[in-house]
This record gives structure tokens, C-alpha cells and sequence, in this order.
């Protein structure tokens, strides 16, 4: 591979609730993990803001093993599970400096960017970041605040099916296939039907739930030792779980029980608490019997997108694809089997459980790097000759004109012809992960219309014209909101809002003249709305903000704020 191609690298990175990683194509064209600096292939996703040596200074951040380890003994300093709280106003302050979602999941980015230079000596620029397929508006643009605040240029956001699918589906020689990928990690679920058709991923449906991953099996057991722990000592079970260093100390000892669960049918635990300590044993069939409605909530999304997909014509599904750490546990196994082996075609699997979504992404960037090196010498090739003869490009130069880049770019990258050609027609569609819509009022009370309904394919674009419905008014208000219903209208109740955009109308604008919105939806998820005044001509164009999320400034400065602590 020639040093250019190398310098513009496009690495995959799997930002997780609970573990992140980050991987590459080799010079072999295959996807690799890097490890970090532990030699461990996944990074535990958790800060540790250490004290500060002197008054006024910022202490160390420590990401990783060290600071999930440290919350034994020092809970308040620790910051985990923040994927959970993307999009949203959640803070926390630590030393006088306040923390959001964004700057946390820096945190995290700069650490697997520092590791990869540290271990593997590369310099991590150009990134695909995943995120979870039903992620909305809000939490989309924060994990690109996050990744943009730990100076890394995110070229895309791409759903984790997707990513799991691009992996899967470029590295089989089967033809096209249907599979329907289940992603239980640490802390989010999302279940997606995708279809793999010569070479091209394509998501079916897909829906999920973003406060249901394996951290929920944990808090059921820590409040299962908990209250074992009260009963055998005495103790009050709400003081236990109400004393933060017992507290992580036990959820430190939940997820080694769980795990411990996946390979023997009991584990036995020491709990100490105030001069108290006593052994608690928990079983696998007790932790199954408390943990089941969880498991049910899975099953109910993932006949829901059998279901959906049969409406949109997909009613054969080749494969069951189990993807996220929490797939692991052998209940999740036993369900799918019991539930779903007779839909799928093939054995359902684990499907490099830990690594499939890094591995999809830097695939992903492969093809996005390659495809747009094609373009740019297509380009080249066809500017030369229109400067050459002064004609227009016909169908067939343009043809000939890429296939001539198709085989430089594989000079370039040391790559087969047949693989550039083959990677320059992939393309990955998703489809919406929820509604968006805009106030108006139906029959005189406000409701949201959807522009675009979920599970509508992206990028997508809507427009529609609506009445003003005063006479004179300076001003109309175009509140946009998101909801989950897939239907036109829904109700504000059941709508949340993303962001807000006022539009000056003329003076004397009469009751009934007619407003144009316009919604656009990106391939990200990335909503942006125009508005236009019909009888004027006047328009409106709104990017908007998350309603919790940060400004370009704030951007910048939290980036300049971060850029000086040391990571470890």
C-alpha cells in the first residue's frame, strides 16, 4: 500500500456503553482490531477523573481498565454508561469543571486514538464512528460533538447493523442474503432486518431500546445480593445500596457473576459492609427467573421487525446474527433458539460479538475512501479530456473514463482490479429510526404532522405546503419533534422536541397564505428543515441543534478544554 493511501487510512471505531474499540484495513484488505495499550482488543468505556496534585489544577483522566477498577474505591470520580445519556442535558461536575455526555466520550475516543499511535504507530485522523440504529437527531449529533471534541475528523456516523451487516456481507461469497442482526450490549438493544444484495447492505426495519443492555442483568443482581446480604446480617438493604463505594463494588461483582453464570450453573460471592461480611451464592436458574422480562422485551422488538419486514416484502431470512457482549449469556442463546430458529433459514450464531460493529466501520471507510478516490480520478480523467476536445461527455467515456480510475486506484492501494471494481459498487441504505414532525393544528388543537415516518428509508426529503392560520401575524413558530409513531399524525404527547426555527412573515400576511416545509434527513440522521413563504418568496433553513446538545462554539471550547489532560 503507497504511503498516501496510508496517510488517509479510515478507521472504525465502535463507540460502546460499556466497551469501545477500533479497527483498520491492513495491508492485506482485511479488517483488524488494534489492541490497546493493556494488549486487550476491547477498552472498557470508563473515566476516571484522578485528584489533582495542586489547587487549581486538573488532575489526570484515566480511561479504561485502571478507571473501572478505581471505582472500587472511588465511585463519585468515576463516569461510566455515559452512551446512555448522549443527546440529553445530563452533567456532572468534578473539580469545578462540568461535564457533559460529549466531553466524556471524548474521553474515550482520544484513548483508543492514543493507543492505536502508542501500539500500533498509527496516527488516527479520519474515523467512522457507530452508533445505535434508532439513535435520533439529538444523540447522533452529540457522538459527532464527542468525536470532534477529541479532534478526530468523523467523516460519517454509521448505524451498528449496518456495520455489523458490511462485515458480514463483504466477507461471504454466498450471493445475497437476508439476515436479521440482534445487538445486545452493555447498555443499549437494537434489533435490525437487513438485506445483503450483491454486495450492497440494506436495512430493512429496525427498532430498539436505549436504557436496555446488559447493565439492566447486572442491577438485578446487585439488587439480588443486596438484599441476601440484609437478610443474612441485619442490615438495611437501602443503606448498602445507598454507600457509593458498595454500591460499584457490588456492580463490579454483579458483571463478574454474570459472566461467571455463562460458563457454571452457580457463583458464590463475598459482600462486606460495616464491619459485616457474608458469602451470597446466586444460581444461573435464579438469575434466568429474575432477568426474564428483560429478556422478553427483546423478543417482543425482535417479532416486531420479523413482522415489519413481511409487510415490505421480506419474508425469508437467511440468517440470525447475535452481536453485542451481552449475547453472551446463555439465556439470550436458549430464547433465540426456542423463539426464532424456525423463522431463519440457517442455525442462528454469535457473530464476533465484541468486534463485528469496528470491524463493519472500517470496512465501511474502506469503501468510502475508495469509492471517492474512483470519483476524484474519474473526474481528473474526464476534465482532461473535455479540455482536450471541448465536447460534452457521452454515457461511454464516462464508462471508460471509470473503469481507467477503477484500475489506478487499485495501483495505488495494491489492491486487485476485481476488488476496487467490486468495492466501488457498494452501497449502504438505512432507514429512519423515528418520526419527525412539525406543529400545526388539526381541527383547531396542535398535533405533529410526521414529514418523515419511521422506518421510511434515508436520506429522505419531504415537503408540504400548510395555511397560516391567523391574519397579520409577524411571526410563525415551527416547532419541529420526533416520535415513534408510524402514522402522519401523532400527538404532542407522544412527541418530543428536537428543536425550534422562527420564520418573519411579511406585514399583512393574510390567514390561509400558504407556508412550504421542507424536511431533510441524511444518511446520518443529521434533520435540517427549509421553510419557504409561497406568496413572497421568502425563505428559512434550520439545522438544528439537539435541543441538549452543543453549539459549534461550545464544540471548539470543549475541545480546547479537553486538549491538555493527560490520558492513561
Amino acid at each position: 500500500m503507497s504511503d498516501s493511501t496510508e496517510k488517509k487510512r479510515v478507521y472504525g471505531i465502535d463507540l460502546g456503553t460499556t466497551y469501545s474499540a477500533i479497527a483498520y484495513i491492513n495491508d492485506d484488505g482485511k479488517p483488524e482490531i488494534i489492541p490497546n495499550s493493556d494488549n486487550e482488543r476491547i477498552t472498557p468505556s470508563v473515566v476516571f477523573f484522578e485528584e489533582p496534585s495542586e489547587e487549581g489544577k486538573v488532575g489526570n483522566v484515566i480511561v479504561g481498565k485502571i478507571a473501572k477498577e478505581s471505582a472500587r474505591t472511588d465511585a463519585e470520580r468515576v463516569i461510566s454508561f455515559v452512551k446512555q445519556e448522549m443527546g440529553t442535558s445530563w452533567t456532572k461536575e468534578i473539580d469545578g469543571i462540568t461535564l457533559n455526555p460529549e466531553k466524556v466520550s471524548s474521553y474515550i475516543l482520544k484513548r483508543l486514538a492514543k493507543d492505536a499511535k502508542d501500539t500500533a504507530g498509527h496516527d488516527v485522523k479520519d474515523v467512522i464512528i457507530t452508533c445505535p440504529a434508532y439513535f435520533g437527531d439529538a444523540e447522533r449529533k452529540a457522538t459527532i460533538a464527542a468525536g470532534q471534541i477529541a479532534g478526530l475528523n468523523v467523516l460519517q456516523l454509521l448505524d451498528e447493523p449496518v456495520a455489523a451487516a458490511m462485515h458480514y456481507g463483504l466477507n461471504k461469497s454466498e450471493g445475497d442474503r437476508t439476515a436479521i442482526v440482534y445487538d445486545l450490549g452493555g447498555g443499549t438493544f437494537d434489533v435490525t432486518v437487513v438485506a445483503i444484495e450483491k454486495g450492497n447492505v440494506r436495512v430493512v426495519c429496525t427498532d430498539g431500546n436505549h436504557r436496555l443492555g446488559g447493565k439492566n442483568w447486572d442491577e438485578r443482581i446487585v439488587e439480588y445480593f443486596a438484599t441476601k446480604f440484609a437478610e443474612a446480617s441485619g442490615t438495611d438493604k437501602d443503606a448498602i445500596l445507598g454507600d457509593a463505594d458498595t454500591l460499584y463494588d457490588l456492580q463490579l461483582q454483579a458483571e463478574i457473576a454474570k459472566q461467571a453464570l455463562s460458563l457454571r450453573t452457580s457463583h458464590k460471592v463475598s459482600i462486606a459492609f460495616e464491619g459485616n461480611r457474608e458469602r451470597v451464592e446466586i444460581t444461573r436458574e435464579a438469575f434466568d427467573e429474575m432477568t426474564k422480562d428483560l429478556l422478553d422485551q427483546t423478543v417482543d422488538l425482535t417479532q416486531k421487525m420479523f413482522d415489519l419486514a413481511a409487510t415490505k416484502g421480506v419474508t425469508k431470512i437467511n440468517d440470525f446474527l447475535l452481536v453485542g457482549g451481552s449475547t453472551r449469556m446463555p439465556q439470550v442463546m436458549e430464547m433465540v433458539k426456542e423463539k426464532f430458529a424456525s423463522m431463519v433459514d440457517n442455525e442462528p450464531r454469535p457473530f464476533e460479538v465484541d468486534e463485528a460493529v469496528a470491524t463493519g466501520a472500517a470496512t465501511f471507510g474502506l469503501v468510502k475512501t475508495i469509492q471517492e478516490k474512483v470519483e476524484e480520478k474519474k473526474n481528473d480523467i474526464l476534465n482532461a479530456q473535455g479540455a482536450q476536445d471541448g465536447k460534452p461527455v457521452s454515457a461511454e467515456d464516462a464508462q471508460k473514463a471509470e473503469e481507467q480510475a477503477i484500475r489506478d486506484v487499485a495501483d495505488d492501494c495494491a489492491l486487485p482490479v476485481e476488488t476496487v471494481s467490486g468495492i466501488n459498487g457498494v452501497k449502504a441504505t438505512t432507514v429512519a429510526s423515528r418520526s419527525y414532525g412539525i406543529r400545526v393544528l388539526k381541527a383547531g388543537s396542535p398535533v405533529v404532522y410526521n414529514m418523515i415516518v419511521k422506518q421510511d428509508v434515508v436520506p429522505a426529503v419531504f415537503e408540504r405546503e400548510f395555511p397560516v392560520s391567523e391574519d397579520n401575524a409577524a411571526k410563525l413558530p415551527l416547532q419541529v419533534f420526533s416520535n415513534n409513531i408510524m402514522e402522519k399524525v401523532a400527538s404532542l404527547d407522544d412527541s418530543t422536541t428536537v428543536g425550534d426555527a422562527v420564520m418573519e412573515l411579511e406585514p399583512g400576511t393574510p390567514k390561509g397564505a400558504m407556508i412550504r416545509i421542507k424536511f431533510t434527513l441524511t444518511e446520518e440522521g443529521v434533520l435540517s428543515l427549509d421553510a419557504t413563504d409561497v406568496t413572497h418568496g421568502k425563505p428559512v433553513h434550520a439545522e438544528f441543534e439537539a435541543k441538549d446538545g452543543l453549539s459549534k462554539e461550545q464544540i471548539e471550547a470543549a475541545r480546547k478544554e479537553t486538549a491538555d489532560l493527560v490520558i492513561g
